[in-house]
């Protein structure tokens, strides 16, 4: 009987450690799932991370176009100030033309 008793305590015993290293490798196994995880998002964001800097580089290189393309045309009020000019002396022109037209009609 007292043979049965330390047999039943052994068992006991080596079901608990047994029971206990169980619960610690599934909680290490959790934890380098875990760790596996956030490397991947930590990948994925330092990705979008380089994505960012190279579509701001773009936009900073579209915006370094822009200005250049501003400062070759020079003052817009001159460049307006032109075109008006242009469409003036177009309209003066096409007037005259018309009116050295009907001008030929009558002396016909």
């Amino acid at each position: 009987m007292d043979s049965g008793r330390f047999t039943a305590l052994v068992l006991i015993i080596v079901v608990l450690v047994g029971a206990t290293f169980y619960y610690a490798y599934s909680s290490i196994q959790d934890l380098q799932t875990q760790v596996a995880n956030l490397q991947t998002r930590s990948t994925g964001w330092s990705t979008s991370m380089a994505n960012a800097a190279a579509r701001a580089d773009a936009a900073k290189a579209a915006a370094d176009n822009v200005a250049a393309s501003l400062a070759k045309l020079g003052p817009i009020d001159q460049a307006v100030k032109q075109a008006q000019d242009a469409a003036a002396a177009a309209a003066k022109s096409a007037q005259e033309a018309q009116n050295a037209e009907s001008a030929k009609g009558r002396r016909r």
